[in-house]
């Protein structure tokens, strides 16, 4: 993506488009997402629980069915970022933000999501690298509720499309020029769960190298559900 778009960025919180915004590495239009009533709120019944993109992190990680159904998924909520992005910062922005790599970040330097021919984090230091080489960038999506939301097979609606999985939206790696595969113009709605398993146990850890406001070098979030007196991660 160039640094020069045409098309304009979608804005929910602006969180991380804001510091884009003051780096110069964002450049071009804006158009502000809709806070319309769908994209609001948690509800759930027997077919499971529906999150409104728009949602606060804040919102997830302590809303009661959250935490006694889907631990895992309200630990990674209270554990990402700052109190204070979480409390601003929504779902569907938290999956759709862009590589946190240093080069992309620096407006001087020029990479493939920038539209460039090539990452410079393959010559130079990519100790915050992926752990395994699938695509032509090397930077990791930067999403801690993608990961939860992957453990909990959930789906995601968007203006375009319906029963989307993470891989869809996120890709295979094979890009390096996209952080996520959604189209121009294309928003997330909703992401809907299934059905709490009885008597789960789920935890989220991460590993980072300061102690506060610091995005993690590693980060996982595990779930143990007994099917048929069977124990399956």
């Amino acid at each position: 993506m160039s640094l020069h778009m045409t098309t304009p960025e979608l804005r929910a919180a602006g969180t991380d488009l804001s510091e884009r915004r003051r780096s110069g590495i964002s450049r071009g239009p804006i158009s502000d997402i809709a806070p319309e009533p769908q994209r609001i709120g948690i509800a759930s019944d027997a077919s499971g629980t529906r999150i409104g993109a728009l949602t606060t992190i804040a919102a997830l990680g302590a809303d009661a069915g959250i935490v006694a159904g889907y631990p895992g998924l309200a630990a990674a909520a209270c554990g990402l970022a700052t109190p204070q992005i979480r409390a601003i910062g929504t779902i569907g922005g938290n999956i759709a933000q862009r590589s946190r790599c240093w080069y992309f970040r620096n407006p001087h330097i020029g990479c493939l999501k920038k539209g460039g021919d090539s990452c410079p984090a393959r010559g130079g230091n990519h100790l915050y690298g992926v752990a395994f080489d699938l695509g032509p960038c090397v930077a990791p999506h930067p999403s801690t509720l993608a990961a939860a939301l992957l453990a909990y097979e959930a789906r995601i609606d968007t203006t375009l499309r319906r029963g989307l999985t993470v891989g869809d939206v996120l890709g295979n790696g094979s890009d390096g020029r996209r952080d996520h595969r959604l189209e121009p113009g294309e928003i997330i709605e909703a992401i809907h769960l299934p059905p709490p398993a009885a008597g789960e146990r789920a935890f989220y850890k991460r590993a980072i190298s300061r102690a506060h406001a610091e995005w993690p070098l590693a980060e996982v979030c595990l779930r143990l559900v007994v099917v048929d007196g069977v124990v399956r991660l």
